[in-house]
């Protein structure tokens, strides 16, 4: 630290001790945060929105096809969990298909449900905030 680093630290220091010190009006601490949580209340609104904007087709999807292939499916992910779980029922000659919009789809329904997480985490959050202060 050198000697113009505490000049200009003086200098601040100086002005801050000059400013009058005034309470804040009644009611100034509520209007803040009560604009604070309407603020942030709108901002995680568009994380609802994505999340259903993602989930809802890819639910559809995936509905319709579990209606239409489901067997198929069962099928499929009981092969690929023998296969990952060693049993010794799984044979080496089964081979499974996996359809990659279906993959895409559960993948879109993931992260909707993050979005989702992360709004309702942040709702917590601010509302904890307002109750504490």
């Amino acid at each position: 630290m050198n000697d113009r680093d505490t000049n200009v630290e003086r200098a601040f220091t100086e002005l801050f001790q000059r400013m009058p010190t005034e309470h804040a009006p009644l009611g100034f601490r509520d209007t803040v945060m009560a604009r604070i949580a309407a603020e942030s209340a709108r901002r995680w609104r568009w994380e609802w929105l994505a999340a259903f904007a993602v989930a809802i087709p890819s639910l559809i999807f995936l509905m319709s096809t579990l209606i239409e292939h489901g067997d198929e499916l069962s099928d499929g992910l009981g092969s690929i969990a023998n296969a990952l779980l060693g049993l010794e029922a799984w044979d080496a000659s089964t081979s499974v298909y996996v359809d990659g919009i279906v993959l895409l789809a559960v993948a879109l329904v993931g992260i909707a449900g993050l979005l989702v997480t992360h709004a309702l985490l942040a709702e917590e959050q601010t509302r904890s905030r307002v109750h504490v202060a």
